[in-house]
């Protein structure tokens, strides 16, 4: 191998090593705001660091994949894009049609190509005829941009250095390795230690996540690289290597961890992949039929005792799957977000609404049947159908056709190793591949790597010839070539980083309550990145809660104003900015009858996301004392009811401080715990003790509990029910 090759593999490596751990979703655990000093992974993580980190280990691997290709061509090999059109061309399409979402488009030609983006314009940017790109989200098709090159780089450089059968088999057995250690962590996290993932403690509903947020993508990864652990025991057994005991080890803890993670469309993923690697196997296999059928019945013998012992020895998982008996059954959380994307996919036919955008243009279609704001629609098919159009899916399609299908053919090829890569890498990519079309782990960077490993290892060992000769070196030009791209990378990447550094801190100033802290780091973000709308957003705010402080009100309300002027300018369809610009409104005194502005600023914020913002904006409704507006300001508290506790709690104070008749709005309130609690105390603060009772007995129906007990009976006692919750009580639910 030429330096410049044992540079590519060793990059290949760190990246599948390193993005589990910091790229499954740990950045976005539950932080302390109480003002105490953050740590450096805090900081780290808040910065963006490791998004940043994957970047550049990404610029470096895509300047080591051109040097090993032009050392490739010096030797006389095919050029790597005449090798794999198949996978290389659907990836550049998705990225040209990312670049065309991006593109500033005159309006008659956006109104041909995407009508419902422009006759929205009409209303949030009323009079302005500008040129506007496609995509409802610049920066989200920027962030989509960045990933699908991150994937790409390491597609590119996998396909070069998979033509050599060492490094071919190391990135396979670093796949198993590194998943199976992350799945050791986990089990060992959950059942011997704190249960926390790397200092920070789990969100969500409990099971062994490794070092993923979500116990889904944990199960993902383990169905992924479990073929592999599988495959490489075959070949260590089979060839009396020294790695056996450690592919044993790591297929065990792939398979244990499954269940734990009580992911029941992990187990389902699983039982895919084991499936398929006996449906390859059985092709690979050069026995008769008889042989090639008892490695089928064996495959389906794993599959069927897999699943039985899991249900059997898992508790809380066969409760997961008991609730296929209930009225929605699997999908009650993603049959919502499935209308919701398919009618978001019928607004924009044509185009989609601009690749990654779909965390800002699901707000025009969510309703409060989903429980929680969407940013993925739980199904990578369908989100990629609602952002791309039809375009998008289909070239998503021939990508995933592609790895399948160069899979497939190596597993039908004559050399051993050969079938062995293409059993395991096609195994572990439909196990994937099942579960994303009811997930979205292409969108966990840790899964996208790993699938990119995993696609380009068949397709790169079948171009590879084992007799060729080692290419000569590259030279020195094209090293410092790419040595020059990637100190440039570097250096934007600070720059990025250090902005959104400012923006985290701005973030942590807003939750701590400290406006002059406030105000200064989102000065100092926006002063970092002037095109960042999230910048210009939080700035708005921040000057608008200052305003209240009385020093300077006109000036701050006034400069709140134009930075969120700005930021809706930079992303008309994000609600933030329409949110942004209401709080300026307000802190201008725009209020009462006369707040035209301010009323259209809320109706847009609350259109575009009304379940974020239905409860500021029942807030902001409520204070204009507009007998008019208060069924549109019920209306927002439905949607706030179906929403998470703060927008609710923050809706029932609106109400209280509007002094409105609590009497007559129980039906607004979610069978919820904590909404029932809100309700309880709103009820008792206005009086209605009655109300209150009510409420009371509605939450202890809905929990019985220590704490539902205390609050029935403080409720019974003030409504003299005392007898009537005895009873309650004596009687359980």
């Amino acid at each position: 191998m030429t330096r410049a090759e044992r540079f590519l593999l060793a990059l290949l490596v760190l990246l599948v090593a390193f993005s589990p751990v910091f790229l499954g979703g740990v950045g976005r655990f539950e932080q302390d705001w109480s003002g105490r000093s953050r740590t450096p992974l805090e900081r780290f993580l808040r910065a963006e660091g490791p998004w940043n980190v994957l970047c550049l280990l990404s610029l470096a691997a895509a300047a080591a994949s051109l040097l090993v290709a032009r050392e490739r061509a010096a030797a006389g090999e095919p050029p790597a894009f005449r090798l794999h059109a198949r996978l290389l061309l659907p990836l550049g399409g998705l990225a040209l049609l990312a670049l065309l979402h991006l593109l500033p488009l005159p309006r008659p030609l956006l109104a041909l190509l995407s009508p419902g983006a422009a006759r929205e314009l009409e209303v949030l940017l009323p009079g302005d005829r500008s040129w506007r790109p496609v995509s409802l989200s610049p920066e989200g098709t920027g962030v989509f941009l960045g990933g699908l090159g991150a994937g790409g780089a390491v597609l590119l450089g996998t396909l070069l250095a998979a033509r050599r059968r060492g490094p071919a088999l190391l990135l396979l057995g670093t796949v198993a390795g590194t998943y199976a250690l992350v799945a050791g962590y986990g089990l060992a996290e959950s059942f011997l230690g704190e249960d926390r993932v790397i200092g920070f403690g789990k969100v969500g509903a409990p099971g062994v996540t490794g070092t993923f947020l979500n116990r889904s993508h944990m199960a993902a990864g383990a169905a992924l690289a479990l073929p592999a652990a599988l495959v490489l025991l075959f070949l260590a057994a089979r060839g009396g290597r020294w790695w056996v005991p450690a592919a044993a080890a790591a297929a065990l803890l792939l398979g244990a961890v499954v269940p734990f993670t009580h992911s029941r469309m992990g187990l389902a993923s699983a039982a895919v992949g084991v499936a398929a690697l006996g449906l390859l196997a059985a092709r690979a296999s050069r026995w008769p039929w008889w042989g090639r059928a008892a490695v089928l019945l064996l495959a389906a013998a794993a599959v069927g005792g897999g699943v039985k012992a899991a249900l059997d020895r898992v508790p809380d998982l066969r409760r997961r799957f008991e609730l296929a008996t209930t009225e929605r059954g699997f999908f009650d959380i993603r049959f919502p977000a499935w209308k919701a994307t398919v009618e978001l996919a019928a607004r924009h036919p044509l185009t989609g609404s601009g690749l990654g955008s779909y965390g800002t243009a699901i707000h025009g279609t969510q309703t409060p049947d989903n429980p929680d704001e969407l940013h993925f629609a739980h199904s990578e098919p369908l989100q990629l159908l609602a952002e791309g159009g039809p375009a998008g899916l289909f070239l998503g399609v021939l990508l995933a056709a592609g790895a399948l299908g160069a899979a497939l053919a190596a597993a039908g090829s004559g050399d051993p190793l050969l079938r062995a890569a293409g059993c395991a890498c096609g195994a572990g990519l439909a196990a994937l591949l099942a579960g994303s079309t009811t997930e979205f782990h292409f969108h966990i960077p840790a899964l996208g790597i790993a699938a990119a490993v995993l696609a380009g290892i068949p397709a790169g060992l079948a171009a590879g010839d084992p007799r060729a000769a080692p290419p000569p070196g590259g030279g020195a030009r094209p090293a410092l070539l790419a040595a020059g791209a990637v100190a440039l990378g570097a250096v934007s990447l600070l720059q990025a980083s250090g902005a959104a550094t400012r923006l985290a801190e701005a973030r942590f100033a807003e939750q701590g309550g400290d406006a002059p802290g406030w105000i200064a780091a989102a000065r100092a973000a926006v002063a970092a990145d002037p095109g960042s709308a999230g910048a210009r957003r939080s700035l708005s705010g921040a000057l608008a809660e200052g305003a209240w402080t009385g020093e300077d009100r006109e000036g701050r309300a006034r400069e709140a104003l134009a930075e969120a002027d700005r930021a809706v300018d930079l992303e008309p369809f994000h609600a933030y900015g329409h949110w942004a610009r209401a709080r300026a409104l307000r802190a201008a005194g725009e209020e009462g009858g006369g707040g035209a502005a301010l009323r259209r600023a809320l109706t847009r914020a609350g259109g575009i996301g009304h379940l974020h913002f239905a409860a500021g904006k029942t807030l902001l409704l409520l204070s204009t004392k507009d007998p008019g507006l208060r069924g549109e300001a019920l209306e927002a508290l439905r949607y706030a009811g179906a929403c998470e506790p703060r927008w609710f709690t923050a809706a029932v104070r609106a109400l209280e401080e509007a002094g409105l008749p609590l009497r007559g709005h129980e039906a607004l309130v979610p069978d919820r715990a904590y909404a029932l609690v809100d309700w309880v105390e709103a009820c008792r603060g206005a009086g209605d003790f009655e109300g209150a009772f009510a409420a009371a007995v509605r939450l202890w129906r809905l929990d019985p509990g220590p704490e539902s007990r205390r609050i029935i009976l403080d409720a019974a006692r003030r409504a003299g029910r005392e007898a009537e919750a005895e009873g309650i009580l004596a009687g359980g639910r």
